[in-house]
């Protein structure tokens, strides 16, 4: 398994403005799924958007079933598009069942098995950027954002927590 990242395209004065925006290390605030709002005591996250990495790590704590997500990866970003992928992600369980881990990629994330990427197309409008594709939508500015899976209507919403 591969850890070289992409190359990082040359920055324009546009592109400077959209890293400064999307790149950083964000904080879980708040996961709802439906009516459900799962807050810090029961989920916490981290996000990093940095130099050409992506790492994502997720604890769901439920009562009965703790879930662990650990994430590590690869984004690519333009003028136009920011598209990530993962060279692995580790899913472990524990429950009335025991503890298991799982390094297979999830059937939600299939299209983002390095090499391939999830593509978002990037729309910019003042200090705000959307980043949109069939299944989801980020929305961000500089002090965080809130992630929307446009199919199951889930949200997280995370606090930008350090700069680039």
């Amino acid at each position: 398994m591969s850890t070289d990242t992409p190359a990082i395209p040359p920055d324009s004065p546009r592109l400077r403005q959209i890293r400064s925006i999307v790149e950083g290390v964000y904080s879980l605030t708040e996961w709802r799924e439906g009516d459900t709002v799962l807050d810090p005591t029961t989920v916490s996250a981290r996000l990093v958007i940095q130099d050409g990495m992506m790492v994502w790590i997720a604890n769901n704590f439920q009562p009965g079933k703790q879930v662990g997500y650990a994430g590590m990866g690869a984004y690519l970003l333009t003028e136009e598009t920011f598209s990530y992928g993962y060279q692995q992600l580790v899913t472990s369980v524990s429950d009335e069942h025991g503890d298991r881990i799982d390094r297979s990629m999830p059937d939600w994330a299939h299209d983002m098995a390095l090499p391939d990427m999830r593509v978002f197309a990037l729309t910019m409008e003042g200090d705000s950027i959307t980043l949109r594709n069939p299944g989801g939508m980020f929305e961000m500015a500089a002090g965080g954002c809130v992630y929307t899976d446009l199919n199951t209507r889930h949200v997280r919403v995370w606090r930008k927590v350090k700069e680039r």
